[in-house]
C-alpha cells in the first residue's frame, strides 16, 4: 500500500519515480494526480514530432495554415508561391496530425489536421506530431490540450521576453491523464453531443434572425432591388430621384426609397415620428431620473439590457427623452450593430443618455413606435444609412436628414401590431435558442473539466 504524499500551504511534493523534468514548473499542470481515477503519461509517450521538410519551388502554390485562438482549431491562411515565402523550406502536414502554435499555445493555439488540410504547410513556428491512437483517442487529445485550465497554466512555461514561445521540449514532457479507449471516446462523445446542440442552436437563432428581415418585407410588399454597379456613368429614372447627390442615389436606386412599398401608400417617416424632439427637464417636480449610455443597449437584442439612476442636475449636455421613444445610435459602428431600443419602465417616466442618439417620438395615432424600430434596425436600413455617413473616419454618423427624408409604408395600425407581435414572438424564440445554447457550451465544459480534472 503506497501512502499518500503530504499536502502543504507553499511545500509540494512529487515522487522521484513520476519526476522526469527538473523544472518545478512542470507539476502544476495537473493538480488532481495523486487522486486522479486515470493513469498518467508523457505527451511524449503518444505523440511523435514530423518534421516533413519541403524545400520550396519558386513557382509552386503553397497553402499556408493558420492555428486559432481558444480551440477554434485550423483555418487557411494564405496561398502563396514559393518565391513569395521568404523562408528556404516549409513543414509539411498530413491527416491526423496534431499541430500548435509555439506563439500561441498559451491561448489554446492547438489542431487536429483533417483531409480538408492534408498537405498543407507551416513554418517551423508550428511543430507537428503524429499520435499514438492505439492509446490515444485524437479527440479526447485535442480537448485537453483545448481546455481552458490546460492552456492558460502552460504560460509559465513560456520562454522568451516579448514573444513568449512554448517549445516542444516542455510541451512532449507534459503529463495528462489517459483513461481507457473506450473511455476517452465516451468523454469526448459526451462533449461533442452537447457542442454540437449548442451549435445547432446558435445556427437556429441566426436563420430566425435573417427571417425577421423577410418576413417584414414580404408583409409589406417592399422588393429588395439589387444594386447595380456599373463602370463610368450611371443612370437613374428622374421619376426615381428624390435628392441630389451621388450617395444619395447607389446603384441606380434613391437611398430615401430602399423601403418602397408595392402594396401600401408610403411616405416620409418625418410626418410620423418627431425626430429628436425637444425634452424639457426644467418644470419637472421630481429629481431622479434613468441614465442610459450607449453600453446599456444591447446591439444583439436591441433593447435596453440595464439603466442606470441619474438626476436633472446631471443631465445637462447629454440627449434627452421619455417613455416610449425610440433610440436609434447614429454613430459608426453602433449603428450597424444594431444599437436601437424603445424605452419603457424609465424612472419617473424620464431618462436622458448618450448625444451619439438620433430620438423618435411617435406623433400620430397611425404610427406604432415599435413597427417604425423594426423598419429602421433592418440589415437593409442599416447597410444603406452608411451612404449618408458625414464626419471623419472613425466619428461617422448617420446625418438627421437620412431619417427625415426617409419613405416608409404605411399600413393599418392593426397590421402595424400584428407585424410587431410576429417579430416580437421570433426575437423570444431566438433569445430562448441563445440561452439554451450557452447552457448546452457551459454544460460541456463543466462535465468535461470534472471528468478530467477534479
Amino acid at each position: 500500500m503506497t501512502a499518500n504524499l503530504p499536502t502543504y500551504n507553499y511545500l509540494q511534493f512529487v515522487r522521484f519515480k513520476s519526476l522526469s523534468l527538473w523544472d518545478v514548473k512542470k507539476n502544476r499542470i495537473f493538480d488532481n494526480k495523486e487522486n486522479s481515477d486515470y493513469d498518467f503519461v508523457r505527451l511524449a509517450d503518444v505523440l511523435t514530432q514530423v518534421k516533413r521538410v519541403e524545400f520550396l519551388q519558386p513557382t509552386k502554390d503553397y497553402n499556408l495554415l493558420g492555428v486559432k485562438s481558444y480551440g477554434l482549431g485550423v483555418f487557411h491562411r494564405e496561398t502563396k508561391k514559393g518565391n513569395n515565402i521568404k523562408a528556404k523550406y516549409l513543414w509539411e502536414l498530413k491527416e491526423g496530425d496534431l499541430v500548435y502554435s509555439r506563439l500561441g499555445a498559451s491561448s489554446g493555439s492547438f489542431g487536429l489536421i483533417n483531409k480538408d488540410f492534408d498537405n498543407y504547410f507551416v513554418s517551423n513556428e508550428f511543430p507537428a506530431f503524429t499520435i499514438d491512437t492505439d492509446r490515444v483517442s485524437p479527440q479526447y487529445l485535442n480537448l485537453v490540450l483545448t481546455s481552458k485550465r490546460f492552456y492558460e497554466k502552460i504560460a509559465d512555461f513560456n520562454t522568451g521576453s516579448a514573444l513568449k514561445r512554448f517549445h516542444e521540449e516542455k510541451f512532449l514532457n507534459l503529463e495528462i491523464p489517459l483513461p481507457p479507449l473506450k473511455k476517452q471516446t465516451k468523454i469526448s462523445d459526451g462533449y461533442f453531443n452537447l457542442f454540437n446542440k449548442s451549435i445547432a442552436e446558435n445556427n437556429k437563432a441566426s436563420e430566425l434572425q435573417i427571417e425577421i428581415d423577410k418576413f417584414l418585407f414580404k408583409e409589406l410588399g417592399i422588393e429588395i432591388k439589387k444594386e447595380q454597379k456599373r463602370k463610368g456613368i450611371n443612370f437613374i429614372r428622374y421619376k426615381e430621384l428624390s435628392k441630389w447627390g451621388v450617395e444619395y442615389n447607389i446603384g441606380g436606386i434613391a437611398i430615401n426609397k430602399i423601403l418602397h412599398s408595392s402594396i401600401y401608400n408610403n411616405d416620409l417617416l418625418k410626418n410620423y415620428v418627431e425626430i429628436n424632439p425637444s425634452t424639457n427637464f426644467n418644470d419637472l417636480s421630481f429629481n431622479d431620473l434613468s441614465f442610459i449610455p450607449m453600453e446599456c443597449i444591447s446591439d444583439e437584442y436591441g433593447e435596453i439590457s440595464y439603466t442606470q439612476t441619474g438626476t436633472i442636475q446631471k443631465s445637462k449636455g447629454y440627449t434627452k427623452f421619455k417613455n416610449g421613444d425610440l433610440l436609434w445610435a447614429k454613430i459608426t459602428p453602433c449603428m450597424e450593430n444594431g444599437k436601437s431600443a424603445i424605452t419603457n419602465n424609465l424612472l419617473n417616466g424620464y431618462g436622458y443618455g448618450s448625444t451619439e442618439y438620433h430620438v423618435l417620438r411617435a406623433q400620430s395615432e397611425r404610427i406604432s413606435i415599435e413597427f417604425i424600430y423594426n423598419l429602421l434596425r433592418t440589415k437593409l436600413v442599416r447597410e444603406k444609412a452608411t451612404s449618408t455617413f458625414t464626419g471623419s473616419a472613425g466619428q461617422q454618423r448617420v446625418p438627421k436628414s437620412f431619417l427625415d427624408e426617409l419613405l416608409i409604408p404605411i399600413p393599418p395600425i392593426k397590421k402595424q401590431n400584428e407585424i410587431n407581435k410576429y417579430i416580437s414572438n421570433l426575437k423570444n424564440q431566438i433569445k430562448e435558442l441563445h440561452k439554451s445554447s450557452k447552457n448546452n457550451k457551459e454544460k460541456a465544459i463543466l462535465e468535461f473539466e470534472e471528468t478530467i480534472f477534479l
